[in-house]
């Protein structure tokens, strides 16, 4: 029953704004790009169906690099959700409105990636996922090689968690 279900652990308030922020970003993101230079496209409904698993997965669950071992989590996510990731990143500071401006423009460095790719943005992207099950089926051999690297003492991944968030529908 409800009345035996664990509190949300943060401030869900101010957690639905971060959202909102989020999500209208990304929105407009996408639609200044199509503006700007028609046929760019996006995928703003992916995103805008899985906002609020994300925002609760980077908020309580998802582990960086640093939470010890050096490992983390891997987290895979539907490629078409990218203008979400972006428009997160944009409001931490981690990308400039110029490269926010250029969505899907990757010309001379100053644009964004239209899906997650580490060889066309190395310092944002680790897994490539868009390409047709590429996403599921690399979290599941990076999941078993997590556990091949734990169970062979050569690494302690234990804590270690592979997320995987798939599909357009």
């Amino acid at each position: 029953p409800t009345s035996r279900e664990v509190e949300h652990p943060g401030d869900l308030a101010l957690e639905r704004r971060i959202s909102g922020l989020v999500r209208w970003n990304a929105a407009v993101m996408v639609s200044d790009g199509n503006r700007r230079a028609p046929g760019v496209g996006g995928h703003i409904g992916t995103f805008a169906s899985v906002c609020d698993i994300l925002e609760c997965g980077y908020n309580h669950f998802f582990r960086g690099k640093n939470a010890g071992g050096g490992f983390g989590d891997q987290i895979y996510v539907q490629g078409h959700s990218a203008p979400g990731a972006y428009a997160r990143a944009y409001l931490e500071g981690r990308l400039s409105l110029e490269k926010i401006m250029n969505f899907r423009q990757e010309v001379n460095g100053k644009g964004l990636s239209s899906y997650p790719h580490p060889r066309l943005m190395p310092d944002f992207w680790e897994n490539p996922t868009v390409s047709m099950g590429l996403g599921p089926l690399t979290a599941v051999y990076q999941a078993r090689f997590f556990r091949y690297l734990h169970l062979r003492g050569l690494a302690d991944t234990s804590r270690s968690r592979v997320w995987c968030f798939i599909g357009d529908a």
